[in-house]
């Protein structure tokens, strides 16, 4: 297991659990850069194309045009230019980064990969409060996030170094929450 104290800290979960918002919140408190991959894979994405600031696209866009492949390609890129600059920081994952055994690899060498692991319920009315989203199946909305929470939820377990249950904490309370159970890991108690 990463010891937290010496290596970058990584906050997987599933989408809306809170990783970015969180995430800069935690990086403030403990002082630490807070990055997000989302942003690195939009970034090495412009590179690619010839960094043109006028044709930016989000990682759905990237994904869309580009395809699963391509998108995995750079957040590979992008986890590895991590490595190679070293340092540490607090990192926000894409929700479907740790599906990729490469990636896992990479993320197991990079830091402490905390799961910030929310009830489905609390996360459901998160990702359908502006509509339905596209990775959503429109017939069976609900179905298909349960069917998404569990296999994410299951292996996020299996790989993280920690399992924090976020309980609907606002993201303030959740911050300090993570930073507390930190340093709790740290000291092993």
């Amino acid at each position: 297991m990463n010891n937290p104290s010496s290596r970058s800290i990584l906050l997987s979960g599933i989408k809306h659990c809170g990783k970015s918002t969180i995430g800069a919140l935690l990086a403030r408190r403990i002082g630490l850069p807070f990055l997000d991959l989302d942003d690195l894979v939009e970034e090495e994405s412009l590179a690619n194309r010839g960094g043109d600031r006028a044709v930016r696209w989000g990682v759905r866009e990237i994904y869309r045009r580009l395809g699963k492949d391509e998108f995995v390609r750079l957040e590979q890129k992008a986890l590895r230019i991590l490595m190679e600059e070293g340092g540490r920081f607090v990192l926000a994952l894409g929700g479907g980064t740790q599906e990729n055994p490469e990636n896992r690899k990479l993320l197991s060498e990079l830091g402490c990969l905390v799961y910030l692991s929310e009830e489905a319920e609390i996360l459901y009315k998160r990702v359908s409060s502006g509509g339905i989203p596209p990775f959503l199946d429109a017939e069976d909305p609900r179905g298909s996030f349960e069917e998404l929470y569990r296999t994410r939820d299951r292996l996020y377990r299996r790989t993280a170094d920690i399992v924090l249950p976020l309980e609907g904490r606002n993201p303030a309370d959740a911050a300090e929450y993570i930073e507390q159970t930190l340093k709790e890991h740290i000291s092993g108690r």
